[in-house]
């Protein structure tokens, strides 16, 4: 299908939005039509000189959307499905098997490098030479997108799709923040809490049960009447 996309050609070159041709997902791929995406400082990876990024490459990482198609053998996602969209993994190492993908061996090979592990180019240009976009498996920069089903989200549908950026990329800023390279699962999950509350009440709720501790359903109930009002608690509530 083609698609258009901001292609970066070279480390001191602009982006400029060109037609691309973008291949159907293959086996285990997600085909994203990309609601919005945020510009995040790792994007200028790419402009720095002798970097490893291939080029010509579409960049963008924090991509959000709905799921147009889906490959063979993609399981738990679906044609229509509100998706946030993350960084790869191989799924099959000790660390992706333990729930700790972000410790995967191959995290660079699936995603600072924008490059197809087989090979096989997903995007061309209107020459048909390739331009890379396996950038943290999504490069998001353009209309769409193929993902994989380890990396996107799927998330309540009635959420409106130009919200679903705001989530990606507020919570991997959250992450971000605390300033270190190992993030304690739980402390993911309370930094979805903030922007989650401003976007989707009964998801915000469905969370705060899990990662929240309420004294009593009258402090679960008032929680949810200050979301209904627009507002916010303002209390990070304690941890389990």
């Amino acid at each position: 299908m083609q698609i258009d996309a901001a292609v970066l050609r070279a480390a001191d070159a602009p982006f400029a939005i060109e037609r691309l041709d973008l291949a159907d997902p293959g086996p285990g791929e997600i085909l994203v039509r990309i609601a919005g995406t945020g510009m995040c400082h790792t994007d200028q990876m790419g402009r720095i000189p002798g970097d490893l990024v291939a080029k010509p490459v579409v960049l963008g990482h924090e991509g959000a959307g709905v799921v147009e198609a889906v490959g063979p053998g993609v399981a738990g996602v679906t044609e229509g499905d509100h998706v946030v969209m993350s960084f790869d993994s191989c799924g099959t190492c000790a660390d992706c098997r333990d729930g700790h993908p972000g410790f995967c061996p191959q995290m660079v090979a699936h995603n600072m490098l924008a490059a197809p592990l087989d090979g096989v180019a997903r995007l061309t240009d209107g020459t048909g030479s390739a331009v890379h976009n396996r950038w943290f498996g999504q490069s998001s920069f353009a209309t769409h997108a193929l993902g994989t089903a380890r990396n996107v989200v799927p998330v309540t549908r009635d959420l409106p799709p130009d919200a679903l950026a705001k989530l990606g990329q507020r919570v991997e800023e959250d992450i971000r923040s605390a300033g270190s390279a190992e993030i304690p699962s739980h402390e993911i999950g309370l930094a979805i809490l903030g922007p989650l509350g401003e976007l989707d009440e009964v998801a915000y709720l469905r969370f705060a049960s899990v990662y929240r501790s309420f004294e009593s359903l009258d402090d679960f109930a008032r929680e949810s009447e200050t979301l209904r009002n627009g507002g916010s608690s303002g209390e990070p509530g304690r941890s389990r």
